[in-house]
């Protein structure tokens, strides 16, 4: 049973879906309203759950289950039906956000996969998304030690075996696309803030990339790029050079403001020649 606390009632309308997102099938669910202090009401729903994959213990996943719900009631994550990897995949909610966010890079990139097919990708791949975040921890976890630690680069070099074994299991291509996109760009990252800023609520994750190690990256080539993603905001910053000067823009094409973006990159860096 997964019980749901709230002072502001939420409805089965609302609720349910966010369940199924989880991988939770819903058989049935009870509702009371409960008397707190200064004539306040507060409610509490009971639902009575199964996993779509029923060979799963809720109870062995219960931490990041929960976490993971509270953020998204709290509009805090995006719901959607990568949050079945919490359970599928073992991950935690920020770690699905990492995924989202190489996911949304890639998209910036050029990469034109509908966004329900690469969801459904990642959910028919869980062991992937597992492998991904493993890679992902061990290339960037700072309890790990030093980032050019003998032992840190053989846990690195293991882990990114593994992912790539797992890819030559893929017998569809597209899916192996997908997979493979985020894989590149988790090894193209030279520093994330996922363990310092974004830790804080409301700050945005950042991803700061070596393009030159992009695969499929459109010309020009920059420097170096920094992908910015939030529930409510994305943006990317752009460098030409180890020094670049530029400025900030607002764009109102969110589905391709990168090409807008590298487009300002290129006429500066034809200034700063000039200059």
């Amino acid at each position: 049973r997964l019980k749901i606390y709230q002072l502001k009632k939420i409805y089965l309308t609302d609720s349910t879906p966010v369940l199924d997102h989880f991988g939770l099938r819903v058989i049935d669910q009870n509702s009371w309203t409960v008397s707190i202090a200064d004539g306040e009401v507060a409610y509490v729903d009971t639902f009575r759950v199964v996993p779509e994959q029923r060979k799963l213990h809720l109870e062995d996943h219960a931490e990041h289950l929960v976490s993971g719900l509270t953020s998204v009631l709290r509009r805090q994550s995006r719901d959607d039906r990568l949050n079945s990897l919490i359970l599928t995949a073992g991950l935690d909610h920020r770690e699905v956000e990492v995924l989202r966010a190489y996911i949304a890079h890639s998209r910036q990139l050029g990469a034109t996969d509908p966004v329900p097919v690469v969801t459904s990708t990642w959910n028919r791949h869980p062991e992937a998304a597992s492998l991904l975040m493993r890679l992902f921890r061990s290339r960037f976890n700072p309890l790990l030690g030093q980032a050019d630690d003998a032992d840190r680069a053989r846990l690195v070099e293991r882990n990114h075996r593994a992912f790539e074994d797992y890819l030559d299991t893929v017998e569809l291509a597209s899916e192996d696309r997908v997979l493979r996109r985020s894989g590149n760009l988790v090894m193209a990252t030279l520093r994330t803030n996922h363990w310092t800023g974004a830790t804080k609520e409301g700050h945005p994750l950042a991803l700061k990339v070596d393009c030159a190690l992009v695969d499929e990256m459109p010309a020009p080539r920059p420097y170096r790029e920094i992908f910015i993603h939030h529930l409510d905001v994305e943006g990317v910053h752009l460098r030409g050079g180890p020094v670049a000067r530029g400025g900030l823009r607002w764009s109102d094409r969110p589905s391709d403001f990168r090409t807008e973006i590298l487009g300002l990159m290129d006429t500066q860096m034809v200034k700063n020649v000039l200059i």
